[in-house]
């Protein structure tokens, strides 16, 4: 089902996006997955939370308005519950609000590490955990309105969004500040006293490679994109409420692009800010083509063994100066043969 306001490259972008964040998070996650132990460190914990959530984002982002809508099932519940979740995007944009709420528990343990280090020490990734659990209810609550604004139109056989009996003026304010005012401020307020408290204490961590530098320059990096890309769709979305802008446009299209382009941004980043992921990439890409390598050694040895079969069957009579003459790479590996006099 087409939706008002796509065209060809919003197509094209939104399947770039989608397949760079399925990537680059299912490498963060195999990162994750082979060394447990980096879940011991509670911002690991929360760094592993937004590679669920971006990956999870990615795949409900395909089966939405923006690229493949999917036909609604038969049945007047089953429709109406497609046309709240599904056709109105409820999912992508609730995973979006936790990896806002994420970011911003993010920025408080960092604010802790920096700022209270005695505390932080105290701090276990167990709590971490709960801190998770605790952003995910958040995000979904954040974006509750949004099924009660879209229903299905049984005369029409179509969904549609529709006025909220109760507070329809006013919701969208309540949600423009739990959405974005609230964590948005909340984290340029805590990462500004970071910034202070790092520069007072330059002589205590004025290395450039310091562990707090690193981890809290990955953070920042992160958050900085998070706000940059979501606070614009959130500004058009609340001007949509009240008539000032179409929310089919392609203004609001590419807004709303602008801010999912944030899920394929983050390994990036992590790569960028941290020498750790930096060498746990380089060393999933080594082993990959290595890998690979492997497989032509082997064919060549199936050659190889060929060839001399030949000889054995005298196919080939090693007597009349037939010489089988091996090719190898530079690495030494066998490629390939040669048969001459």
């Amino acid at each position: 089902m087409a939706f008002e306001g796509n065209t060809w490259y919003t197509y094209l972008i939104y399947s770039l996006i989608v397949t760079i964040a399925i990537v680059g998070n299912s490498l963060v996650l195999y990162i994750y997955f082979t060394k447990p132990r980096y879940l011991k460190h509670s911002y690991n914990v929360f760094i592993c939370n937004l590679a669920v959530t971006d990956t999870i984002t990615a795949i409900f982002l395909i089966f939405s308005r923006y690229l493949y809508l999917p036909s609604p099932p038969p049945g007047f519940s089953a429709k109406d519950a497609y046309c709240r979740v599904i056709w109105s995007a409820w999912l992508p944009f609730t995973l979006g609000y936790v990896s806002i709420y994420t970011c911003l528990a993010l920025t408080v343990e960092r604010w802790l590490a920096v700022n209270r280090p005695h505390l932080y020490l105290t701090l276990q990734a167990k709590q971490a955990v709960k801190a998770v659990v605790g952003v995910w209810l958040v995000g979904i609550l954040v974006n509750i309105t949004t099924l009660f604004r879209a229903k299905y139109n049984k005369e029409k056989d179509e969904c549609m969004w529709t006025t909220l009996a109760v507070g329809n003026d006013e919701l969208p304010w309540v949600d423009f500040t739990l959405q974005s005012i609230v964590p948005f401020a909340t984290m340029i307020i805590l990462y500004s006293h970071i910034i202070y408290t790092l520069y007072r204490l330059k002589f205590v961590v004025g290395q450039q490679n310091h562990p707090v530098k690193k981890v809290t320059g990955m953070a920042l990096a992160a958050s900085l994109a998070l706000i940059v890309g979501w606070l614009p769709s959130r500004i058009s979305f609340l001007l949509s409420k009240f008539g000032y802008v179409d929310p089919n446009s392609l203004l609001h299209f590419c807004l709303i692009m602008l801010a999912f382009m944030n899920i394929s941004i983050n390994p990036f980043l992590y790569g960028i800010y941290c020498s750790q992921f930096r060498e746990d990439y380089k060393s999933i890409c080594l082993g990959v083509v290595k890998r690979l390598s492997w497989i032509q050694p082997s064919e060549a040895k199936a050659r190889d063994i060929e060839m001399q079969g030949r000889v054995n069957k005298g196919m080939i009579d090693p007597n009349d100066e037939t010489v089988i003459t091996i090719k190898r790479s530079s690495l030494g590996s066998k490629i390939g043969y040669k048969v001459g006099r």
